[in-house]
């Protein structure tokens, strides 16, 4: 350990070889050693050039009231800290916009942080919280949301009021539906909400007209509603491990969707018409009951991918060779086909992979 006797001119620390000495202590794996640099220069004027030295300790900056050197940086970085309650001074930092608090052990979220207002991203993931406050609409700039892995059980209303949002990640939590009020947040454009309790999709959830990624993976959504068909913005849609049995005809309006997942539910079809597809590169359907598709799939003329493992297929339509010169690779393993129709559709798709 570093001792110090005659540190007490109040200008010591602009001393260049007594400035190196602090920065030793600051550099210090010892805990006492980092302690005693921070008493050293309590209700100094820190020079700058200690400024980086002492931002590797945002909480002993926090707990020492050391701010200013934390007044450089609009970001704020706590991850894994084994925090059990926000640092003291926190609300004092009304200049950050960007805090994380990924992996620690919060249960509950103290008043002083909604003190915060300028917020545009926050994570809270993996955080054993069971419920975000209706003081998060303080958080009026906040454009990025991440909670997931925690344990939470319902949005908090104040939620809604977030008019910037466009990233809210609540994957790994225990939510059981989505209210109607999600049509409120207009600037939405990834809404991951997989590996929750959901059953059932307000149809106030087309109304997002700048959505671009929907995941709903291993949630127990029996259907969707017809009005999800209006998300005209959407490219991605992860529908993996639920329960639909059937898909409403107007999911083949998205004409931007690149990528549909829908492996392993209950489907016994799909929609006749997929005309409006025209952007489709992947599409997921094993793992389902599915027996015929429709002709149409050979409309979807940007299609690399297609998924149709462990079906209940017998045969294909001969318009699949439409898409010949695009698609990439098949996946007809785990269907009753017989082996002559495995060859013709061989023959129909000659330059793609076939996995059989």
């Amino acid at each position: 350990m570093y001792f110090f006797y005659q540190m007490k001119a109040p200008s010591f620390l602009h001393d260049a070889q007594k400035r190196s000495r602090i920065i030793q202590l600051l550099s210090s794996r010892d805990s006492s050693n980092i302690d005693l640099a921070f008493q050293l220069i309590l209700d100094k004027d820190i020079p700058s050039t200690l400024f980086p030295y002492l931002q590797k300790h945002v909480l002993k900056c926090l707990h020492y009231d050391t701010l200013t050197p934390l007044q450089e940086s609009t970001v704020l970085n706590l991850a894994k800290q084994k925090l059990d309650k926000l640092p003291p001074n926190l609300e004092r930092l009304t200049h950050i916009t960007e805090l994380n608090l990924y992996s620690n052990n919060l249960s509950f979220l103290a008043p002083e942080v909604f003190a915060l207002e300028a917020l545009s991203q926050i994570s809270l993931s993996q955080n054993p919280l069971e419920e975000l406050p209706e003081k998060i609409r303080n958080w009026k700039h906040l454009e990025h949301l991440h909670c997931n892995r925690a344990k939470i059980k319902s949005f908090p209303l104040g939620l809604f009021g977030l008019k910037k949002l466009a990233v809210l990640n609540m994957h790994s939590n225990q939510l059981d539906q989505i209210p109607g009020q999600i049509s409120q947040l207009k600037n939405l454009e990834y809404l991951l909400l997989g590996n929750n309790r959901i059953k059932a999709l307000p149809p106030e959830l087309g109304n997002l007209p700048h959505l671009k990624s929907l995941d709903l993976e291993n949630n127990d959504i029996r259907a969707l509603p017809k009005e999800i068909g209006n998300l005209g913005s959407l490219r991605h849609l992860n529908l993996l491990r639920n329960r639909l049995r059937e898909l409403p005809d107007t999911l083949a309006q998205m004409s931007h969707l690149k990528s549909l997942n829908l492996e392993y539910n209950q489907l016994r079809s799909i929609p006749r018409h997929l005309e409006g597809l025209k952007n489709l590169y992947v599409f997921r359907i094993n793992g389902n009951q599915i027996k015929e598709l429709p002709p149409s799939i050979g409309t979807l003329q940007k299609l690399q991918e297609l998924n149709l493992y462990k079906n209940q297929l017998t045969r294909v339509p001969e318009e699949i060779t439409l898409l010949k010169h695009h698609l990439k690779k098949l996946n007809i393993m785990s269907n009753p086909l017989e082996k002559s129709e495995r060859l013709k559709i061989k023959e129909l798709l000659p330059y793609t992979r076939i996995y059989d």
